[in-house]
């Protein structure tokens, strides 16, 4: 999309761009995950608490973690995010959208990553871009809808992408996404989340990173409870635990374990209206993970085809995008070693 042009979830003309001279690592699509890069999912630390109840994050621990920082008439709107390459953001959809104002202009995202403090003030860690383009899923049609597809992706522009430098002692990398079988569609058990939202129910926005362990439960269990709008598939929920995310941390990871990477399965959607209030499972993310083989969930309209359809587009743009296009092709051999 145009800078300062609303966001589309349909191909549109733009002029074409140089191929990226930075060197960076290619997209790839391996064991622990896809569209994303060799070294995804690596973090300095592997401890098992936003954050409400949270415990404060080290440098390095969350190198795929991104703050979003949304200008509007209105105000200003914060977010959490995922970095899956040095171009491509993974966050909800209600974070690029607003049920009052329509879609944010691109131009009034800003992505920044590589630092623990909100905003990144006086780090020189701090890695700070605007977005090209924002692509809601197709299949979103607002909070009001029930938070159905509440998933959504960030383009940066092919001249100033994110530098990956986790591999050189830096604190940006990619993170990995689900791979056939694991996680199991129907995880059951610990995860973990991290984000600078409220750090209680009405309070403050976290100064700086904080994360929480949480444990996922059924979505049979998590029906029974009285939840404003109804529990999807494309949903997964967190018990009633003591640490929880709140409003700020919308779009932020839901990650877990696979050997020495972390995997993100889900992303922060929303809760009961009162954070971790200990009677109703505290947060409902979108689910990333797949009952078949598919680089990413079915999520209405699949999120493989979603993104599919972006990379295939931005072929026509930006020459980056064939090491895209030739991962999604790697898919089907791949998957069959699982």
């Amino acid at each position: 999309m145009v800078k300062g042009r609303r966001p589309s979830t349909t191909p549109f003309p733009v002029q074409q761009e140089e191929e990226d001279e930075q060197e960076e690592e290619e997209p790839h699509l391996n064991r622990t995950g896809s569209i994303t890069v060799p070294s995804c999912g690596k973090s300095r630390f592997f401890s098992i608490d936003r954050i409400v109840n949270g415990r404060t994050a080290s440098p390095g621990q969350f190198p795929w973690q991104v703050f979003l920082r949304i200008s509007s008439k209105a105000g200003d709107a914060v977010c959490g995010g995922s970095i899956l390459n040095s171009r491509w953001i993974l966050t909800a959809a209600h974070c690029i959208s607003s049920e009052q104002t329509g879609d944010y202009s691109a131009e009034s995202i800003e992505v920044i990553a590589g630092t623990l403090s909100r905003g990144g003030y006086g780090d020189f860690h701090k890695q700070s871009r605007y977005a090209d383009c924002a692509f809601k899923h197709p299949g979103w049609r607002g909070v009001s809808s029930g938070f159905a597809n509440d998933i959504a992706l960030i383009r940066l522009p092919s001249s100033n992408p994110l530098k990956l430098n986790y591999e050189r002692g830096g604190r940006v990398n990619g993170i990995c996404l689900p791979v056939k079988k694991y996680p199991p569609f129907d995880y059951v058990g610990p995860a973990r989340v991290a984000g600078w939202g409220l750090t209680k129910d009405r309070g403050v926005l976290a100064r700086t990173l904080q994360y929480a362990d949480v444990n996922m439960i059924s979505d049979s269990q998590c029906r029974r409870y009285p939840y404003p709008v109804a529990i999807q598939n494309s949903m997964t929920c967190q018990g009633v635990d003591r640490s929880s995310p709140c409003q700020g941390d919308s779009g932020g990871p839901l990650i877990i374990r696979q050997g020495m990477n972390y995997v993100q399965f889900g992303l922060v959607s929303f809760g009961p209206g009162i954070c971790n209030n200990g009677r109703i499972p505290n947060t409902v993310f979108t689910q990333i993970g797949s009952r078949k083989p598919s680089i990413l969930s079915n999520i209405g309209i699949s999120i493989y085809s979603f993104m599919k359809s972006i990379a295939i587009f931005a072929l026509k743009t930006d020459n980056q995008f064939e090491k895209v296009l030739k991962a999604i092709r790697m898919r089907n051999s791949i998957l069959e070693h699982y």
